[in-house]
């Protein structure tokens, strides 16, 4: 199996049809099989695809005659943002995942969904590596209680992100797109120089934030932090050091 990451935005993908990150297989390399996809693009960038264009990068895919999958490891966050139901952000693809622990704060598990056949045989491979559980009923009851309950939580955290970008914006050292932070992820782009310096000091005031790229600190938003943690955050990054103007010359 060959695995091509193709980084950009989805509506670009789609625009240039896709034909440079098709393969159609040679001796050397194998043919494409399938397109993967993300419902929100968290370790590079924030945004949240909406179902027109997973649909037209799934319309590419078929063009040259790929299955699509989702990894929904955020997909119900992106679904809160745009304000449209999870089935219908998927609905162009042919199977997707959806995470329970992130955001939804069940404490592990994920579901697979696609076709009847797809499923029975996810079930058979899952079973043939040893990943069945005995007694996974506690599990299970969480995860269900995730998907009923959770939704409503990501409303607030998708609100104290936008504080949190709004803070952070205000700051000489930080520069944020407020407007591109559509879920509960929080993008902090620094100057390489005080990237490590930020997280340190951040981290000795209990904030635990992270790399996301030399020059980008990462926050995210959960169901344990309320509006009083964002504003202690946000005194922390305010005291965050900064090189004195000799230091910079």
């Amino acid at each position: 199996a060959v695995l091509q990451v193709v980084l950009g935005q989805l509506s670009e993908f789609a625009r240039g049809g896709g034909q440079f990150a098709v393969h159609t297989g040679d001796s050397v390399c194998a043919g494409s099989s399938f397109e993967l996809s993300r419902s929100e693009h968290g370790a590079m960038s924030i945004r949240c695809p909406d179902a027109a264009r997973v649909a037209a990068l799934a319309a590419v895919a078929r063009q040259h005659g790929l299955a699509v999958h989702v990894d929904g490891a955020r997909l119900m966050n992106a679904a809160v943002a745009l304000g449209v139901s999870a089935s219908e952000l998927v609905a162009s693809v042919d199977t997707t995942t959806l995470c329970l622990s992130k955001g939804l704060g069940a404490p592990v598990g994920s579901l697979l969904a696609g076709p009847s056949d797809f499923i029975y045989e996810a079930r058979r491979a899952r079973k043939a590596f040893g990943g069945g559980m005995r007694q996974a009923g506690v599990l299970a009851a969480a995860g269900r209680l995730a998907v009923q309950r959770g939704p409503a939580w990501l409303v607030d955290d998708h609100r104290r992100a936008r504080l949190l970008a709004e803070g952070l914006a205000e700051l000489p050292w930080a520069t944020v797109d407020v407007g591109a932070t559509d879920s509960n992820i929080v993008m902090c782009h620094v100057r390489r120089e005080l990237a490590a310096g930020v997280l340190e000091h951040l981290k000795a005031h209990g904030v635990l934030a992270a790399m996301a790229g030399p020059e980008r600190v990462r926050f995210v938003l959960h169901r344990d932090v309320d509006d009083e943690m964002v504003q202690r955050c946000l005194d922390a990054c305010r005291g965050v050091p900064q090189p004195s103007t000799e230091s910079i010359q």
